[in-house]
């Protein structure tokens, strides 16, 4: 009995251990909504469904096809997936109805839609996706005219507390909802009232969109007329649609100030944000006459100044260099003092390049130079002497302007127009040695600019030192500066090796040794502080984060969604499961590889800012980087980029430096959305596309953003092909201005055009959205996959 027992023992003690070593069985479907040929995933599913259908419900799978039919856009069968899933008492039950809330919503089902969501929200109230399917069911209320149960729902809602982890803030809609639910039942005083505080209460330098909605409400009373309201009223209008970009409605404001109470402590203002609305509409004809008006009538008032440098810029974009000229010699003569003079200086340089009167220009740039020696304008007018030398090929006389700038302390960089850096000073003064025969000399220059993941001149320098050593003049020169770097990446200490390294690493072409070369770097990265560890946000642990599966349905669900590769809606479960606990997993990594990016980017981009300036870009490859530079809505991206024939790549480029994934950002200029369109542009591109029942807030939604931004991205290179640099800057700058610069610079070449961007804000861009461009490039192919190191 004791041998029976013991070897009974020790079969069960054997039959432990093999179980623990048997892996467990494949996740039917692992990963499946990452996939690309989702019309063969739908065919897998529809066979594994045919197969053995209480297995396929029993693993979510229906779930997992509707998410991909609605993927492929084939809402119908999503629907009736998402139905299937939504009969079942899981947690996943009430995803399933918020989508199919929102299909019936795509259709026109409003009734369906309304039904879901009070399903939702009745049975489901602690769903993550309960707090915006009853924003909706309130909505719903009201467009279907039951406005006294929309006024009790929202005051419902706005007693309750915010819920933690609500990524965006409803309360100011909430309340213009139930201004406009009172007024339509006859309490007009009580949401008036609620409109006035909406207004008050909001930042007056940059009003949203809920202050823009209650001055629209405000101006359609049929209780007031426009001529009743009080100046003050008018002006606080007419700024908020001036911020938003409806310059008609902001005129129709000031001019009543303008026209009725001339008197008025903010007429001048009133009179000078008529001109400033007509001038960003690009009709400089009608912003003289109201610029000239500002300068005639209010001499002593300050705005005055800005009336005339307005004035200055405006006669010289309709072809009137004298008035021009005037406008400028008056700012000079009445404000000799102002710390805004240089600008009456500096500008006449530009109109007279536009003018292709470069002697002339030349002339005023010595001018300048001498008014302001010490100051930052003193570089300014030096490197705008560099770009015409520059422009006409003069090399001796342009290399002698570049020369002059290197002792100066401030050049401006991008904090002025006109400005420079550094490093584009010493990469033109590379280009410039270049073109004159200096191969030495250049290679050196080139050298000195620092590459990395943020210098777009240092990748323009490496991508010339590149390109010398491809050509037969500079082969001789080219072949000296590596043996030298070869000698001093075998001596001397790690540091100097390093720098000899990535030196050499820039001119190099040959990819066996670009390999070597990289291995030793990678090595020397390993033990030197600062370059050893790429930094980024603690990892997700599947392991840890669903270890309580079995007793919560939420963490079941968590885990069910992320086997399938759905990983925002997996986060959002286990955001709400551990909402009040304290060793919570780490969610990060989730969100960032989902398209909810933003969370992971914000994470992210502080560990990485003390990373070494030149820390070698081809050595960033790795998930590490994913974080800084995600890649969110990419089945989006590929088909409206592939569409229009345009790299994906680079909408990302523009993406992240606009709204860093946010889809619902707006900008102090008033634009919206991942892209960041302003009205006038997004309203001309809804016409290209016969998008007719076009509103502003359709920007907030990412698939229009991503529409429209592929449009226009795809519009500006008809206009300038083959110019990444060119389309960036018109993004930014505007078409017209982008023109302009090209014109002055004399030349396609972006070694030649970037310089000349005179928006400080404008440059800066440009340079950002390409190096974040050439990160992209290095990390994802053109499918967005990425690279393996």
């Amino acid at each position: 009995m004791r041998f029976l027992a013991s070897v009974l023992t020790i079969l069960t003690l054997l039959v432990r251990i093999l179980s623990a070593q048997t892996p467990a069985p494949p996740v039917p479907f692992s990963n499946a909504f990452l996939r690309d040929d989702l019309a063969v995933v739908l065919s897998e599913l529809r066979l594994a469904e045919t197969s053995d259908p209480e297995a396929f419900a029993a693993d979510d799978l229906d779930y997992l096809a509707a998410k991909i039919s609605l993927a492929a856009g084939d809402h119908a069968a999503a629907a009736a997936y998402f139905l299937k899933t939504s009969t079942r008492p899981t947690e996943l039950a009430s995803l399933a109805n918020f989508h199919l809330a929102g299909v019936a919503r795509v259709s026109g089902g409003l009734l369906p839609e309304r039904l879901l969501l009070a399903e939702l929200t009745l049975y489901y109230p602690n769903n993550f996706a309960a707090e915006a399917a009853g924003r909706r069911m309130t909505e719903k209320l009201f467009e279907s005219g039951d406005y006294r149960s929309t006024i009790r729902r929202v005051e419902s809602r706005m007693l309750k507390a915010k819920p933690s982890g609500t990524m965006i803030d409803t309360s100011r809609a909430d309340r213009l909802l139930l201004a406009l639910a009172l007024d339509a039942i006859g309490e007009e005083a009580r949401s008036r009232g609620i409109i006035d505080e909406l207004i008050r209460t909001d930042d007056p330098a940059e009003p949203d969109d809920v202050s823009l909605e209650a001055v629209r409400i405000l101006d359609a009373s049929s209780g007031e007329t426009v001529s009743e309201l009080l100046p003050a009223d008018h002006m606080a209008r007419g700024r908020i649609y001036q911020f938003n970009r409806d310059f008609a409605a902001a005129r129709g404001h000031f001019l009543q100030i303008v026209n009725r109470h001339s008197g008025f402590e903010a007429a001048a203002d009133a009179t000078y944000l008529i001109g400033r609305g007509f001038a960003q509409e690009r009709n400089f004809s009608d912003a003289i006459v109201w610029f000239e008006r500002v300068a005639e009538q209010f001499t002593d008032d300050p705005i005055t100044k800005d009336a005339l440098l307005q004035l200055g810029s405006a006669y010289a974009r309709v072809g009137k260099p004298r008035e021009s000229a005037a406008r400028y010699s008056r700012y000079v003569d009445s404000y000799p003092g102002d710390e805004r003079l240089d600008r009456a200086y500096l500008n006449p340089i530009d109109v007279s390049r536009d003018l292709r009167t470069e002697v002339e220009a030349l002339r005023k740039a010595a001018t300048a130079a001498e008014k302001f020696r010490g100051q930052t304008a003193e570089a300014q007018a030096i490197f705008a002497e560099a770009r015409i030398h520059i422009a006409l090929a003069d090399w001796p006389k342009a290399l002698d302007a570049l020369e002059r700038l290197s002792p100066l302390k401030d050049l401006g960089g991008s904090r002025v127009p006109g400005g420079a850096t550094r490093e584009e000073v010493q990469y033109l003064r590379g280009l410039v040695l270049e073109q004159l025969g200096r191969f030495p000399d250049a290679i050196d220059a080139f050298l000195a600019v620092p590459d990395g993941r943020n210098s777009y001149y240092g990748w323009r320098a490496t991508e010339r030192l590149q390109e010398l050593g491809d050509s037969t003049v500079a082969a001789e020169a080219i072949s000296v500066a590596a043996a030298r770097l070869r000698t001093e990446a075998a001596a001397g200490d790690s540091e100097r090796q390093r720098k000899a390294l990535q030196s050499l690493l820039r001119i190099v072409t040959n990819e066996g040794e670009r390999n070597s070369v990289l291995a030793r770097l990678r090595e020397i990265y390993s033990r030197t502080p600062g370059y050893s560890q790429l930094p980024s946000p603690d990892a997700f642990i599947p392991g840890r984060a669903f270890e309580e599966s079995d007793e919560d349905p939420r963490i079941a669900a968590a885990k069910r969604l992320y086997d399938f590769g759905i990983y925002d809606e997996a986060a959002f479960f286990l955001a709400k499961a551990y909402a009040n606990a304290k060793d919570a997993p780490l969610l990060t990594e989730l969100f960032a590889k989902s398209d909810l990016a933003f969370v992971g980017v914000r994470a992210a981009e502080p560990l990485w800012r003390p990373l070494p300036s030149d820390f070698y870009p081809e050595l960033l490859i790795g998930n590490e980087a994913r974080y800084v530079y995600p890649v969110p809505f990419r089945r989006r991206l590929i088909a409206e980029a592939g569409e229009r024939n345009i790299d994906a790549r680079l909408l990302l480029s523009i993406m992240r430096q606009e709204s860093r994934f946010r889809p619902d950002v707006k900008s102090s200029a008033a634009a919206r959305g991942l892209m960041q369109f302003i009205p006038s542009t997004s309203r001309d591109i809804a016409r290209e596309l016969a998008i007719t029942s076009f509103a502003d807030e359709h920007l907030f939604d990412a698939g229009t953003a991503i529409l429209f931004g592929s449009q226009y991205v795809s519009s500006l290179f008809r206009q300038f092909p083959n110019q990444p640099e060119a389309v960036a800057a018109s993004y930014n700058g505007g078409e017209d201005n982008m023109q302009r610069w090209l014109t002055r610079s004399k030349a396609q070449s972006p070694d030649r055009y970037v310089s000349e961007i005179a928006f400080a804000q404008t440059k800066d861009y440009v340079l950002k959205v390409m190096a974040n461009y050439r990160m992209y490039q290095l990390l994802y192919d053109e499918q967005l996959r990425p690279r393996a190191r």
